[in-house]
């Protein structure tokens, strides 16, 4: 599993002029935006002939964040810092970070409100539940 983690407050100084907008929704009327208390990022492009009525996408860059950023702030000469991060979680300490998560009180009925994220929580707490058994047996 991996997690990534964008530190805004890197890439979006002044002088960097990053074309990387970060859009954080108003939460007020959506419970699981309001839950997860997220945030959307796009790359802001601008493409020849791009007009309001028809933008053609077949042209647009797919590569992934991480590729785009790196490439930009390298053409910007960009003093290195850390900006985006990828923690890699191992399979086998799923079970036991799930725990500690499960506990700060961030779980599936939490991110997802109403029933759907009960059943989704009480679907993780069957997969987990015999792992942190089996691990406490062996421990």
């Amino acid at each position: 599993m991996e997690v990534w983690a964008l530190n805004t407050n890197v890439v979006m100084l002044k002088p960097m002029k990053v074309p990387l907008r970060v859009i954080r929704p108003r939460y007020y009327n959506n419970d699981n935006l309001r839950a997860q208390k997220g945030a959307f990022t796009f790359w802001e492009s601008i493409y020849p002939g791009m007009t309001n009525e028809k933008i053609d996408l077949t042209e647009a860059d797919r590569r992934p964040l991480d590729v785009r950023l790196d490439e930009y702030l390298r053409e910007i000469e960009a003093l290195k810092k850390f900006y985006l991060y990828q923690i890699r979680i191992p399979q086998d300490a799923a079970h036991i970070i799930y725990s500690y998560i499960d506990k700060l009180g961030y779980n599936a009925s939490t991110i997802y409100p109403g029933y759907d994220g009960v059943a989704r929580y009480m679907e993780e707490r069957q997969k987990i539940l015999p792992l942190n058994h089996r691990s406490a047996d062996q421990g």
